[in-house]
């Protein structure tokens, strides 16, 4: 997975790049890593039932890094065992709520995910370890 990528050492893996018909970049460091982050879990229900209908969504708790397309924002459904993962986040500070429904795109939405915020709970992720949190459904108000 893509650990980061560096310009003039500055990070730019984030920010749009726009070159111009022509314009080449130079100075780009493209840092690869093998060590890939997971997160799994068990999504359940009040009793503990696992659940196999729901939405997890895992996002930085930083808002800076909420954005369309982010690396730091990432939702999964469950198996049909109540099973979800979510690979390659980068090392971090990330918070995780399961809805039973969320619209389309939402999950990028930096409104939606500060209406989250109240309702998940805190992980840390770290570079090549994986991480299992289990998940209860959440009623969440006012989507």
């Amino acid at each position: 997975m893509v650990k980061t990528i560096v310009q003039n050492d500055r990070e730019i893996a984030e920010a749009p790049l726009e070159l111009r018909n022509g314009e080449e970049s130079s100075n780009v460091q493209i840092v690869v890593t093998n060590r890939v982050t997971t997160l799994t879990g068990q999504l359940a229900d009040d009793k503990g039932a696992p659940l196999t209908d729901g939405t997890v969504i895992v996002f930085s708790s930083d808002a800076q890094k909420w954005a369309e397309d982010s690396r730091f924002v990432r939702s999964a459904r469950p198996d049909q065992q109540g099973q979800y993962q979510i690979r390659g986040l980068p090392a971090g500070e990330y918070l995780a709520v399961a809805i039973d429904y969320v619209q389309e795109g939402m999950w990028n939405d930096p409104e939606f995910l500060e209406s989250l915020r109240r309702y998940a709970q805190r992980v840390t992720i770290s570079e090549g370890n994986g991480v299992s949190l289990a998940l209860k459904l959440t009623a969440v108000e006012n989507q």
